[in-house]
């Protein structure tokens, strides 16, 4: 009976460990795949590597962006781009 805390919201223990899988391992794995190999990897064809470093760095941050952390976000993002 009080298994919906929010309205709507089904927190059976299979919906819980699928949320899990998807945010810690599926959704990462696709975004480095979308950041590095799609957006990196046009970036690279037209510009150097540095350049599309910081521009697909760049894009990163605005996509998960918060006022405070852009600039951190931006600097780790064209590091690991770098590795």
């Amino acid at each position: 009976m009080n298994q919906k805390i929010i309205s709507g919201a089904n927190l059976h223990i299979t919906n819980i460990i699928f949320f899990l899988i998807d945010s810690v391992i599926v959704v990462p794995i696709l975004e480095e795949f979308f950041f590095r190999k799609i957006i990196f990897g046009a970036l690279y064809k037209k510009f150097s590597l540095i350049t599309s470093a910081l521009i697909s760095a760049l894009i990163f941050s605005l996509v998960h962006t918060h006022k405070i952390w852009s600039a951190a976000i931006l600097g780790t993002g064209t590091f690991a781009i770098l590795l």
